[in-house]
């Protein structure tokens, strides 16, 4: 063999053994994952690219290990069930977490796609809303940087487009052509802003409506929404709770999609498996996440409880910034 072939063989062999490091690496230690939507806004921006440490929590074993990795290359002809290796840490309230969207019934949950959360509640706890106030076990839980809705009057439509161009108020838009519009904006955001010259108000809004899904489920005799809705608790693994006709529509999706059972409502009674029941063991480990930008969300109030097997891991830094 010639000394020119021995150069491109040893170069090809220190390719492939960085590769197979930088997969491995990903796999079990480290990702980066691209924000895309104004979700997470303030915090999260789109064009973030966020550091994913997978070590805190322990780094789930694939689900289609026959893929290629960096790529979407993938057979499913071998499926793994869930495992997770032991981390150095746990799963924490208030920490944002990177995860495989629970409800893409399409792909395999370690091929869903990634998305970024604020963690409010871990199994066992109780959460409610109050007029968009959280609250964890009876606690108050306040995020000082998070948007809401607020409905913006402007004094004319010369002012209307002055301001929104020099305060770059760009996500929201006009309601009607009496100069209301609706601007999602963290509360200091809003306080300014109702200080200039040419806004009429600034007001925090509140939805009223009950919307056709809640907790990814249409049953909702309580007319719960996505500012308000009673006390109820985040499942984990082996605890029994009483269902009834009012909690049935947070546990519904759990108990049907995640931990496969029949459910029926006949005559006010509720069937699981068509046996009449007034309590249910839940399986598994389950998460109430919710968006930093609470008005333009898809998160937990939209689809419900997040089980632990679509958790990837805890996002601790943005490691770099474009404009998408």
């Amino acid at each position: 063999m010639n000394s020119h072939k021995k150069h491109i063989i040893g170069w090809a062999t220190a390719f492939f053994c960085a590769f197979l490091l930088l997969a491995a690496s990903r796999l079990l230690f480290i990702q980066s994952v691209a924000v895309h939507n104004t979700g997470m806004s303030n915090t999260l921006l789109p064009g973030d690219f966020v550091f994913i440490n997978k070590i805190i929590y322990g780094a789930r074993l694939p689900n289609t290990p026959l893929s290629i990795p960096y790529t979407d290359v993938y057979s499913e002809k071998v499926q793994l069930p869930y495992l997770r290796f032991p981390g150095k840490g746990i799963i924490l309230r208030n920490d944002m977490i990177a995860l495989n969207y629970p409800l893409d019934t399409l792909l395999p949950p370690d091929r869903r796609p990634i998305q970024i959360k604020r963690l409010i509640a871990i199994p066992g706890d109780t959460i409610q809303m109050n007029r968009k106030e959280v609250y964890v076990n009876a606690r108050h839980i306040i995020h000082n940087d998070v948007k809401y809705a607020f409905i913006v009057k402007f004094l004319n439509e010369k002012d209307a487009v002055s301001l929104i161009e020099k305060y770059k108020l760009s996500e929201g838009g006009m309601l009607n052509e009496k100069g209301v519009y609706k601007f999602f904006l963290t509360q200091q955001e809003a306080n300014e802003l109702e200080k200039k010259s040419g806004i009429r108000s600034v007001r925090l809004w509140n939805e009223t409506s009950t919307p056709d899904y809640i907790f990814n489920s249409r049953h909702n005799p309580c007319k719960w929404n996505h500012d308000n809705f009673a006390p109820i608790i985040v499942p984990r693994a082996k605890l029994t709770l009483p269902i009834n006709l009012e909690t049935i529509g947070a546990y519904e999706t759990i108990i049907t999609f995640y931990e496969h059972n029949s459910l029926e409502i006949k005559d006010s009674m509720i069937l699981i498996n068509k046996a009449p029941t007034a309590f249910y063991t839940f399986r598994n480990n389950y998460y109430f996440v919710m968006d930093d930008n609470r008005d333009n969300a898809n998160d937990s109030r939209n689809w419900g409880f997040l089980p632990e097997e679509f958790i990837i891991g805890k996002a601790t830094r943005i490691m770099f910034s474009i404009d998408f």
